[in-house]
Protein backbone atom coordinates (compact mmCIF):
# COMPACT_ATOMS: atom_id res chain seq x y z
CA UNK A 1 0.00 0.00 0.00
CA UNK A 2 1.16 3.69 -0.17
CA UNK A 3 3.06 4.83 2.68
CA UNK A 4 1.58 8.03 4.54
CA UNK A 5 3.89 9.17 7.07
CA UNK A 6 7.41 8.10 8.38
CA UNK A 7 8.95 8.51 11.23
CA UNK A 8 12.52 7.09 13.00
CA UNK A 9 13.06 6.25 16.81
CA UNK A 10 16.07 5.55 18.50
CA UNK A 11 16.07 3.33 21.50
CA UNK A 12 17.58 5.15 24.25
CA UNK A 13 17.99 1.96 26.29
CA UNK A 14 20.84 1.11 23.38
CA UNK A 15 22.47 4.13 21.15
CA UNK A 16 24.06 1.23 19.18
CA UNK A 17 20.76 -0.53 17.45
CA UNK A 18 19.45 0.25 14.49
CA UNK A 19 16.62 2.97 14.02
CA UNK A 20 13.18 1.57 13.88
CA UNK A 21 10.49 3.26 12.00
CA UNK A 22 7.01 3.86 12.35
CA UNK A 23 5.49 3.23 9.20
CA UNK A 24 1.84 4.64 8.56
CA UNK A 25 0.21 3.01 5.42
CA UNK A 26 -3.60 2.98 5.25
CA UNK A 27 -5.35 2.63 8.69
CA UNK A 28 -2.36 0.45 9.94
CA UNK A 29 0.90 1.14 11.34
CA UNK A 30 3.78 -0.69 11.15
CA UNK A 31 7.58 -1.19 13.17
CA UNK A 32 9.95 -1.95 10.54
CA UNK A 33 13.90 -1.58 10.94
CA UNK A 34 15.43 1.18 8.79
CA UNK A 35 17.51 -1.11 6.73
CA UNK A 36 14.71 -3.26 5.53
CA UNK A 37 13.01 0.40 4.67
CA UNK A 38 15.49 1.08 2.69
CA UNK A 39 15.02 -2.19 0.47
CA UNK A 40 11.62 -1.52 0.36
CA UNK A 41 12.11 1.58 -1.77
CA UNK A 42 14.92 0.66 -3.51
CA UNK A 43 12.77 -2.36 -4.66
CA UNK A 44 9.65 -0.01 -5.17
CA UNK A 45 11.66 2.16 -7.81
CA UNK A 46 12.70 -1.02 -9.86
CA UNK A 47 9.09 -2.18 -9.99
CA UNK A 48 6.80 -0.85 -12.60
CA UNK A 49 3.72 -1.76 -10.58
CA UNK A 50 4.87 0.49 -7.22
CA UNK A 51 4.91 3.78 -7.21
CA UNK A 52 4.91 4.66 -3.19
CA UNK A 53 7.15 8.08 -4.81
CA UNK A 54 5.59 8.70 -7.45
CA UNK A 55 2.72 10.72 -8.71
CA UNK A 56 -0.35 8.66 -9.81
CA UNK A 57 0.42 6.87 -13.02
CA UNK A 58 4.06 7.27 -13.09
CA UNK A 59 6.16 4.50 -12.85
CA UNK A 60 9.91 4.49 -11.79
CA UNK A 61 11.29 4.78 -15.49
CA UNK A 62 9.13 7.29 -16.63
CA UNK A 63 9.68 9.64 -13.71
CA UNK A 64 12.84 9.05 -12.69
CA UNK A 65 15.15 7.61 -15.94
CA UNK A 66 18.48 7.27 -16.04
CA UNK A 67 20.85 9.04 -14.09
CA UNK A 68 18.02 10.83 -12.19
CA UNK A 69 16.85 7.60 -11.39
CA UNK A 70 20.12 6.09 -10.16
CA UNK A 71 20.45 9.53 -8.09
CA UNK A 72 17.15 9.02 -6.57
CA UNK A 73 18.36 5.25 -4.69
CA UNK A 74 21.60 7.40 -3.28
CA UNK A 75 19.53 10.00 -1.73
CA UNK A 76 17.27 7.26 -0.52
CA UNK A 77 20.41 5.71 1.12
CA UNK A 78 21.33 8.88 2.43
CA UNK A 79 18.36 9.34 4.27
CA UNK A 80 18.45 6.22 5.67
CA UNK A 81 22.01 7.38 6.71
CA UNK A 82 20.58 10.00 8.73
CA UNK A 83 17.72 7.91 9.91
CA UNK A 84 20.05 5.51 12.25
CA UNK A 85 21.88 8.76 13.36
CA UNK A 86 20.26 11.62 13.42
CA UNK A 87 22.96 13.89 15.12
CA UNK A 88 25.85 12.71 12.29
CA UNK A 89 23.80 15.62 10.42
CA UNK A 90 20.92 15.51 7.35
CA UNK A 91 22.52 14.67 4.14
CA UNK A 92 23.08 17.25 1.63
CA UNK A 93 20.75 16.76 -1.06
CA UNK A 94 19.47 19.63 -2.66
CA UNK A 95 18.20 17.44 -5.66
CA UNK A 96 15.18 15.22 -3.82
CA UNK A 97 12.07 14.88 -5.87
CA UNK A 98 10.94 12.01 -3.72
CA UNK A 99 11.57 13.31 -0.98
CA UNK A 100 9.34 16.79 -1.97
CA UNK A 101 6.63 14.95 -2.76
CA UNK A 102 6.47 13.22 0.23
CA UNK A 103 6.23 16.44 2.78
CA UNK A 104 3.82 17.68 0.38
CA UNK A 105 1.43 14.65 1.26
CA UNK A 106 1.11 15.58 4.12
CA UNK A 107 -1.50 17.69 3.15
CA UNK A 108 -3.72 14.32 2.44
CA UNK A 109 -2.13 11.37 4.73
CA UNK A 110 -2.66 14.02 7.66
CA UNK A 111 -5.58 15.61 6.67
CA UNK A 112 -5.32 19.05 7.73
CA UNK A 113 -3.40 21.12 4.38
CA UNK A 114 -0.89 22.91 6.53
CA UNK A 115 2.33 21.63 4.74
CA UNK A 116 3.76 22.11 1.38
CA UNK A 117 7.10 22.69 -1.10
CA UNK A 118 7.21 26.06 -2.27
CA UNK A 119 9.21 25.30 -5.99
CA UNK A 120 9.97 29.41 -7.05
CA UNK A 121 11.93 29.48 -3.32
CA UNK A 122 13.06 25.86 -3.30
CA UNK A 123 11.61 25.90 0.52
CA UNK A 124 9.52 24.40 2.64
CA UNK A 125 6.83 25.31 4.87
CA UNK A 126 4.86 23.71 8.32
CA UNK A 127 2.12 25.31 9.81
CA UNK A 128 2.50 28.68 8.88
CA UNK A 129 6.64 28.77 9.44
CA UNK A 130 7.93 29.25 5.63
CA UNK A 131 11.18 28.93 4.05
CA UNK A 132 12.20 26.03 5.82
CA UNK A 133 15.74 24.74 4.28
CA UNK A 134 15.28 20.96 3.12
CA UNK A 135 17.63 20.02 5.98
CA UNK A 136 14.86 21.74 8.50
CA UNK A 137 12.08 19.82 6.28
CA UNK A 138 14.08 16.46 6.86
CA UNK A 139 14.84 17.07 10.63
CA UNK A 140 10.98 17.73 11.67
CA UNK A 141 9.94 14.92 9.29
CA UNK A 142 11.80 12.27 11.12
CA UNK A 143 11.48 13.99 14.25
CA UNK A 144 7.70 13.55 13.86
CA UNK A 145 5.40 10.82 14.27
CA UNK A 146 2.58 9.10 12.64
CA UNK A 147 -0.77 11.22 11.79
CA UNK A 148 -2.79 8.71 13.68
CA UNK A 149 -2.08 7.91 17.63
CA UNK A 150 -5.29 7.80 19.22
CA UNK A 151 -6.65 9.55 21.89
CA UNK A 152 -3.67 8.69 24.70
CA UNK A 153 -1.27 11.43 23.24
CA UNK A 154 1.43 11.94 26.70
CA UNK A 155 4.19 12.84 26.08
CA UNK A 156 4.97 11.96 22.78
CA UNK A 157 7.12 15.21 22.09
CA UNK A 158 8.39 15.45 25.34
CA UNK A 159 12.30 16.54 26.13
CA UNK A 160 12.80 15.41 22.43
CA UNK A 161 13.62 17.59 18.88
CA UNK A 162 16.20 20.03 19.25
CA UNK A 163 16.12 22.72 16.62
CA UNK A 164 12.65 22.09 15.15
CA UNK A 165 10.78 25.54 14.86
CA UNK A 166 7.41 23.12 14.41
CA UNK A 167 6.55 19.55 13.94
CA UNK A 168 3.73 17.71 12.76
CA UNK A 169 0.52 17.71 14.40
CA UNK A 170 -0.37 14.39 16.35
CA UNK A 171 -4.14 13.59 15.23
CA UNK A 172 -5.85 11.52 18.19
CA UNK A 173 -9.36 11.02 17.82
CA UNK A 174 -11.93 12.13 20.63
CA UNK A 175 -11.25 13.49 23.95
CA UNK A 176 -7.34 13.64 24.21
CA UNK A 177 -4.71 13.28 27.03
CA UNK A 178 -2.07 15.32 26.28
CA UNK A 179 -0.59 15.58 29.14
CA UNK A 180 3.17 16.38 28.83
CA UNK A 181 2.60 16.05 25.04
CA UNK A 182 4.85 19.15 23.45
CA UNK A 183 7.12 19.26 26.69
CA UNK A 184 10.37 20.86 26.27
CA UNK A 185 10.30 21.85 22.69
CA UNK A 186 12.71 24.75 23.73
CA UNK A 187 12.89 25.36 20.14
CA UNK A 188 9.37 25.37 18.74
CA UNK A 189 7.84 28.06 17.55
CA UNK A 190 4.25 27.34 15.81
CA UNK A 191 2.48 24.48 17.11
CA UNK A 192 -1.11 22.82 15.06
CA UNK A 193 -3.92 20.54 17.08
CA UNK A 194 -5.71 18.70 15.01
CA UNK A 195 -7.52 15.69 15.78
CA UNK A 196 -9.17 13.38 13.17
CA UNK A 197 -12.47 15.10 12.74
CA UNK A 198 -11.11 19.04 11.81
CA UNK A 199 -9.44 19.74 8.49
CA UNK A 200 -7.79 22.60 7.07
CA UNK A 201 -10.83 24.70 7.02
CA UNK A 202 -11.42 24.17 10.89
CA UNK A 203 -8.45 22.82 13.15
CA UNK A 204 -8.67 21.85 16.40
CA UNK A 205 -8.67 18.87 19.00
CA UNK A 206 -10.64 18.17 22.40
CA UNK A 207 -8.62 17.27 25.79
CA UNK A 208 -9.00 15.99 28.99
CA UNK A 209 -5.91 16.89 29.96
CA UNK A 210 -3.65 19.54 28.83
CA UNK A 211 -1.25 19.18 32.11
CA UNK A 212 2.41 20.23 31.16
CA UNK A 213 1.25 19.78 27.21
CA UNK A 214 3.63 23.17 26.18
CA UNK A 215 5.56 23.13 29.80
CA UNK A 216 8.68 24.78 29.35
CA UNK A 217 8.21 25.91 25.21
CA UNK A 218 9.99 28.99 25.97
CA UNK A 219 9.94 29.95 22.16
CA UNK A 220 6.30 29.32 21.50
CA UNK A 221 4.52 31.98 19.83
CA UNK A 222 1.30 30.47 18.13
CA UNK A 223 -0.99 27.31 18.32
CA UNK A 224 -2.55 26.91 15.65
CA UNK A 225 -6.60 25.38 15.86
CA UNK A 226 -9.41 25.50 18.80
CA UNK A 227 -8.17 24.03 21.62
CA UNK A 228 -11.72 22.46 23.34
CA UNK A 229 -11.40 21.34 27.29
CA UNK A 230 -13.44 18.77 28.56
CA UNK A 231 -11.65 19.17 32.44
CA UNK A 232 -10.00 21.40 34.85
CA UNK A 233 -6.42 19.11 34.39
CA UNK A 234 -4.82 22.33 33.15
CA UNK A 235 -1.78 22.85 35.10
CA UNK A 236 1.36 23.93 34.13
CA UNK A 237 -0.05 23.67 30.67
CA UNK A 238 1.55 26.87 29.37
CA UNK A 239 4.39 27.03 31.98
CA UNK A 240 7.62 29.82 30.91
CA UNK A 241 5.75 30.24 27.75
CA UNK A 242 7.54 33.61 27.41
CA UNK A 243 6.45 34.20 23.48
CA UNK A 244 3.31 33.15 23.30
CA UNK A 245 1.06 35.62 21.32
CA UNK A 246 -2.32 33.18 19.98
CA UNK A 247 -3.97 30.68 21.41
CA UNK A 248 -7.86 29.75 20.90
CA UNK A 249 -9.31 27.91 24.01
CA UNK A 250 -12.88 26.63 24.16
CA UNK A 251 -13.91 26.05 27.72
CA UNK A 252 -16.55 22.94 27.53
CA UNK A 253 -15.98 21.33 30.98
CA UNK A 254 -19.47 21.56 32.11
CA UNK A 255 -20.07 21.70 36.08
CA UNK A 256 -15.80 22.46 36.76
CA UNK A 257 -14.10 25.83 37.75
CA UNK A 258 -10.97 25.51 35.08
CA UNK A 259 -7.93 27.39 36.46
CA UNK A 260 -6.16 29.06 33.03
CA UNK A 261 -2.57 30.14 33.91
CA UNK A 262 -0.23 32.82 31.71
CA UNK A 263 1.73 34.13 33.98
CA UNK A 264 4.37 34.25 31.69
CA UNK A 265 3.17 35.49 28.90
CA UNK A 266 3.42 39.02 28.26
CA UNK A 267 2.85 39.06 24.47
CA UNK A 268 -0.91 37.19 25.16
CA UNK A 269 -2.94 38.97 22.48
CA UNK A 270 -6.55 40.77 22.81
CA UNK A 271 -7.78 38.00 20.38
CA UNK A 272 -6.77 34.91 22.53
CA UNK A 273 -8.17 36.74 25.57
CA UNK A 274 -10.98 37.58 23.92
CA UNK A 275 -12.04 34.47 22.70
CA UNK A 276 -11.65 32.30 25.95
CA UNK A 277 -14.15 34.95 27.41
CA UNK A 278 -16.71 34.02 24.56
CA UNK A 279 -16.26 30.57 24.49
CA UNK A 280 -16.88 29.04 27.72
CA UNK A 281 -20.37 26.81 28.20
CA UNK A 282 -22.86 28.31 30.24
CA UNK A 283 -22.26 26.03 33.16
CA UNK A 284 -18.39 25.97 33.38
CA UNK A 285 -16.46 28.92 35.15
CA UNK A 286 -12.74 29.54 35.10
CA UNK A 287 -9.60 31.67 36.54
CA UNK A 288 -7.73 32.97 34.03
CA UNK A 289 -4.02 34.29 35.42
CA UNK A 290 -2.12 36.52 33.10
CA UNK A 291 0.99 38.51 33.16
CA UNK A 292 0.92 41.91 35.29
CA UNK A 293 1.72 43.66 31.42
CA UNK A 294 -1.60 41.77 30.70
CA UNK A 295 -3.25 42.64 33.49
CA UNK A 296 -2.80 46.23 32.77
CA UNK A 297 -4.45 46.49 29.50
CA UNK A 298 -7.78 44.31 30.79
CA UNK A 299 -7.77 46.98 34.27
CA UNK A 300 -7.44 50.33 32.38
CA UNK A 301 -10.42 52.05 31.75
CA UNK A 302 -9.37 54.44 29.47
CA UNK A 303 -8.64 51.05 26.86
CA UNK A 304 -12.31 50.00 26.67
CA UNK A 305 -11.23 47.42 23.72
CA UNK A 306 -9.62 45.26 26.47
CA UNK A 307 -11.33 46.53 29.41
CA UNK A 308 -14.79 44.93 28.01
CA UNK A 309 -12.90 41.87 27.94
CA UNK A 310 -12.57 42.11 31.91
CA UNK A 311 -17.01 43.11 32.27
CA UNK A 312 -17.32 40.61 29.85
CA UNK A 313 -16.03 38.11 32.06
CA UNK A 314 -17.38 38.60 34.71
CA UNK A 315 -21.13 37.73 33.52
CA UNK A 316 -19.17 34.51 31.81
CA UNK A 317 -18.00 33.59 35.35
CA UNK A 318 -14.24 34.26 34.26
CA UNK A 319 -11.77 35.65 36.61
CA UNK A 320 -8.81 37.43 35.76
CA UNK A 321 -5.87 37.84 38.28
CA UNK A 322 -2.27 38.19 37.76
CA UNK A 323 0.67 37.32 39.68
Amino acid sequence: GRILSLAARLDPADPGAEAMLTCTSGNAVHYIPASDFVRYVRDTLDSPEYNAFLKLGETASTAYPGDKGAKLREDVDALNVYAADPMGGVPELPELPAYRRLFVDRRTARGHGWSGYDAQTNSFWLNEIYGMTYEEAVRIDIASFPEHVGGMVQNFYNHSNPGCRTLFAIRGFGRNDATGLYAFCSSMEHALVNDGYNYYENPGASYISIQNMFYSCASLRKIIGVMTLYSDKTSNAFFKCYELEHVNIKIAAEQKHVPLDFRYSPLLSFDSVRFMVDNIVESASATITVHPDVYAKLTDETNTEWHKVLTDALDKQITFVTI
